[in-house]
């Protein structure tokens, strides 16, 4: 099984809306002072679970979506 998505995703819209925020600060505190890139490749992989979800763990990061959805690493 490669379907590393459909499940987040779906616990994703389960949540309230109040728990999503949260769920997003903990993604964004786990990694800190972390490289550039290391925050790019979550907010990639959140964003592939729910749109929602990527845009608010970028935004919690302080880093731009785009430019992390046009990373290659």
């Amino acid at each position: 099984d490669n379907d590393y998505y459909t499940q987040p995703g779906d616990l994703w819209r389960l949540m309230s809306p109040e728990d999503q925020q949260v769920t997003c600060q903990n993604t964004a505190r786990a990694r800190g002072d972390s490289e550039l890139v290391i925050k790019q490749r979550p907010t990639r992989n959140c964003y592939r679970a729910d749109r929602e979800y990527g845009i608010g763990v970028a935004k919690a990061l302080g880093i731009n979506l785009e430019e992390a959805l046009m990373a290659t690493r």
